[in-house]
């Protein structure tokens, strides 16, 4: 039994059409994709029609992630939006508007999947954690952490066991571990990886009969890079979805999550009107990134 699990390709089709070529070679019985398909990035429309069309074959399951739901909130929220949360949201605004219609099928989406082993423990995908899906698993967790992201906050069943396959995304860094007889996985990011490489992620898990236990690898993938920050220009993205845009942009040449830190230092003044969106990005990049 062979499971191919991506996550957070985040718009980047080019990376995607990359990810699925590699996975249609490999041939696993079931393929995953664990969220955020879409946002911090210029191909959203095309990435969901792509999957969707995946999805025909039963060996395809998509859930949400994070971003499908700040696109939708923001989306249902956006003639209440001040002028100023317009400006911080407009990349996921821009998101939804290239939707068009398909923002019914993200918002129709699952939040998890539980895949039945060989063994008949289970397998369990969700995009962040049992506490959140914007809760993440990262290299450095803790064991008391990762507990609480495994089991969660809420009370279970007396007869709640642990996973076999506990197989997360979010954090855009891989890992593999094991805790407490579960095999823990992040399968990294298609489309935006914040490791410093900036090829393509994805984990394969197949089950060893002979070993009676599951094996998992990490795969890195070259794309075309260049081919992929094109489609922010060609595709109006920089122009049109505000200047957190070029944000993204440098972060897909660095492999850096650098919008989180954007955000803590000046969101805030931004929405109350101290610094325009513009001038922040520019700030930040200059100061921090060395970007002008």
């Amino acid at each position: 039994m062979k499971v191919a699990v991506l996550a957070d390709i985040h718009s980047n089709y080019i990376a995607l059409q990359t990810a699925v070529e590699n996975i249609a070679d490999w041939k696993p019985d079931y393929v995953i994709v664990a969220g955020d398909l879409i946002n911090r990035g210029p191909d959203p429309l095309n990435c969901v029609t792509l999957l969707r069309l995946l999805e025909k074959s039963e060996r395809w399951t998509i859930f949400r992630g994070n971003h499908e739901d700040y696109v939708v909130e923001n989306y249902d929220q956006k003639n209440d939006l001040t002028e100023f949360e317009r400006d911080v949201h407009s990349p996921s605004l821009w998101t939804a508007s290239k939707l068009g219609s398909e923002l019914s099928y993200v918002r129709g989406l699952k939040t998890d999947f539980i895949l039945p082993g060989p063994d008949g423990r289970n397998l369990h995908f969700v995009h962040g954690s049992m506490i959140s899906n914007r809760d993440g698993i990262y290299p450095d967790t803790s064991d008391s952490e990762l507990e609480k992201k495994i089991e969660g906050t809420s009370e279970h069943v007396n007869d709640w066991k642990p996973p076999a396959v506990f197989c997360v995304g979010h954090t855009h860094r891989p890992l593999q571990r094991y805790f407490k007889n579960s095999l823990v996985i992040n399968v990294g990011s298609v489309g935006l990886p914040f490791d410093g490489d900036q090829r393509i992620c994805y984990a394969q898990l197949v089950w060893e009969y002979r070993k009676n236990q599951w094996n998992s690898s990490i795969i890195r993938l070259n794309y075309d890079l260049k081919k992929a920050e094109d489609r922010f220009h060609s595709t109006g993205y920089l122009e049109s979805a505000g200047p957190l845009s070029k944000i993204v942009l440098t972060e897909l040449h660095t492999a850096q999550s650098l919008l989180y830190f954007w955000a803590e230092s000046y969101q805030n003044n931004v929405l109350n009107g101290f610094l325009s969106i513009e001038e922040s990005v520019n700030e930040f990049l200059e100061k921090y990134v060395g970007v002008n």
